[in-house]
């Protein structure tokens, strides 16, 4: 299916902002006609932004423990396949099927919007830094960093869990947000992609 953006919500889901979303959802529901995902982008707001956890990032938290996950992976206990199966359920992706199509573009762009909120963190100072805060990374090594953790976060997690047709619209938005970034990333991707398929059992 195709994901084009209504230039309509451009703004919203380049928005990184919870306040500015807020005010920006609520100005487009009530001026924009609706295309059949209102209700269900009201209620991904809800979800990613919980009153309980006073503006904090719920979806974001939950891909960068993706990302942790991923990386203990190989541990003894792991609990990567347990543990994104709760992801799959809390990203409306256990029937992706019974989602409209509208719905479905809707969650999509959601998926961008956290994955872009990542890929703005790679701006702060501390970020790939190494000897608490000491040692830094060159451009060109946080861009390699970056790629690893959007793949890891995602693509990674989902195939290593067996949860890779499930999280598909997942992992397709954040390669695509990682893309539009920086498309040179693309050949470091594949390869991880490639790296973990060959280990995987057929």
């Amino acid at each position: 299916m195709s994901y084009a953006l209504d230039p309509a919500w451009e703004n919203y889901y380049k928005e990184t902002d919870a306040a500015k979303r807020r005010e920006c959802l609520k100005e487009l529901m009530e001026k924009t006609e609706d295309d059949g995902a209102n209700a269900f982008r009201s209620q991904l707001f809800s979800e990613r932004y919980p009153e309980t956890m006073t503006g904090q990032d719920a979806f974001l938290m939950r891909c960068r423990y993706e990302l942790s996950l991923y990386h203990q992976k190989d541990a003894m206990f792991t609990s990567i396949g347990r543990d994104t199966r709760k992801t799959v359920s809390q990203f409306h992706l256990d029937q992706p099927e019974l989602l409209s199509e509208a719905e479905k573009k809707a969650l999509y762009w959601e998926f961008r919007n956290i994955a872009l909120c990542h890929i703005k963190s790679m701006d702060k100072p501390g970020y790939g830094s190494r000897f608490f805060g000491l040692i830094k990374m060159d451009e060109e090594k946080k861009r390699a960093k970056l790629c690893e953790d959007i793949w890891s976060m995602s693509r990674g997690a989902a195939l290593y869990a067996e949860c890779g047709k499930k999280l598909r619209l997942y992992c397709d938005a954040f390669r695509d947000e990682l893309l539009a970034f920086d498309p040179a990333l693309s050949e470091q991707y594949d390869q991880l992609d490639e790296g973990l398929v060959r280990t995987l059992p057929q």
